[in-house]
């Protein structure tokens, strides 16, 4: 018997692409709106080079924050596992007691 709920990586793995969407996304709207020359400019004329530092600056924050989602899926990896471990532990103590029971229904079965 093991913890019953699916595996998460795959879910993280989504929400990680989704972040990282969602700040370069940010980070060009932060810069561009910042910027006095830009600002209201539309998005087909802003030169290519700011569009490629915006994409630089995202990139290196979604590294940063994906960080922190891969020590969340560790984190989750060791909840799994203590689960795991706690679940074990527990199916022993049943399989103990269910050996106690079967054992006390015999002795009272041999006692009648």
């Amino acid at each position: 018997m093991s913890f019953d709920y699916q595996w998460t990586c795959p879910e993280i793995d989504r929400t990680i692409l989704q972040m990282k969407e969602v700040v370069e996304d940010q980070v060009r709207e932060i810069i561009i709106e910042q910027n006095p020359i830009l600002n209201g400019v539309s998005y087909s004329l802003i030169p290519q080079d700011v569009l490629r530092q915006c994409k630089e600056h995202a990139e290196s924050l979604s590294d940063e924050v994906a960080d922190l989602f891969e020590n969340l899926r560790s984190l989750n990896e060791d909840m799994r596992s203590s689960a795991n471990t706690q679940i074990e532990g527990l199916q022993g103590e049943i399989d103990d007691l269910t050996t106690q029971v079967s054992e006390l229904q015999a002795e009272v079965a041999n006692a009648r």
